[in-house]
């Protein structure tokens, strides 16, 4: 491994020179000539910083915890995941993941981040729903994942859920579906209205009319079947829109 002590004497510089460039704190103290020519020469060794030096300088750790909701046993998640991973890679972070079923083990869990000094929370969740972060969490930098967070002061990000019903919808259309019926959940949930909103503007949007009598609200499988057999025998669709359906 390249030190800096190396990069300094390839460079022709101080070992205090090179650390300021290459933490980008050389205004006032390095030149900005030499600056650049120390992470040049740096770049060429294939010099790379020491995360636990950088940790124990800038008492920061660079890394974040990522708490799921059993979202890392499910199929469905894993893109969630991945764009996490990728984009704390891209800005210098690692990310150290958990999984809890939201009740015994998650106090431990957060307590394990926390010995680990991570810089940062992602809080995950099944679903969209309304939901908070547990206590241990709410003084701490933390973000809400897939769900609509009940506290203004801790940030959320949720899907579109609106244009999922366009998108999806507008597929079939373009798929040259006349029909269109819309596999809903009869349950209360914050998704249900904004899928279906999306579902009635792309027909609109086609031209089309919104047929009330395509509509199906069911809950798990249980009548779900009968109620998707009487659709066939009564609208005869030849697409269907499912709120919520296994990913082939």
């Amino acid at each position: 491994m390249t030190t800096i002590k190396e990069v300094a004497k390839k460079a022709g510089a101080s070992v205090t020179a090179v650390s300021m460039a290459l933490n980008h704190r050389e205004d006032g103290h390095v030149k900005k000539e030499l600056a650049e020519h120390i992470r040049k020469t740096a770049k060429s060794m294939g010099y790379r910083p020491n995360p636990l030096a950088r940790s124990l300088r800038t008492s920061r750790t660079h890394t974040i915890g990522f708490i799921s909701e059993e979202i890392a046993t499910t199929p469905y998640a894993g893109e969630m995941i991945l764009g996490v991973q990728d984009a704390a890679s891209e800005l210098g972070y690692m990310m150290l993941l958990v999984n809890t079923d939201g009740n015994a083990n998650e106090t431990s869990e957060i307590a394990a981040l926390k010995r680990y000094g991570v810089d940062g929370y992602l809080y995950a969740k099944m679903y969209d729903r309304v939901s908070s972060v547990p206590k241990s969490l709410s003084h701490e930098h933390t973000v809400l994942i897939d769900a609509t967070s009940s506290d203004k002061n801790v940030p959320y990000i949720v899907p579109d859920e609106a244009a999922m019903g366009y998108d999806a919808t507008t597929y079939l259309i373009e798929s040259g579906a006349k029909r269109i019926a819309y596999i809903g959940c009869s349950k209360n949930l914050l998704a249900e209205p904004l899928r279906m909103r999306g579902y009635e503007k792309a027909l609109k949007d086609a031209g089309r009319s919104v047929d009330p009598e395509l509509n199906v609200g069911i809950n798990k499988n249980d009548g779900g079947l009968k109620a998707v057999s009487d659709l066939f025998d009564k609208k005869h669709p030849d697409a269907f829109f499912c709120f919520n359906d296994a990913r082939t």
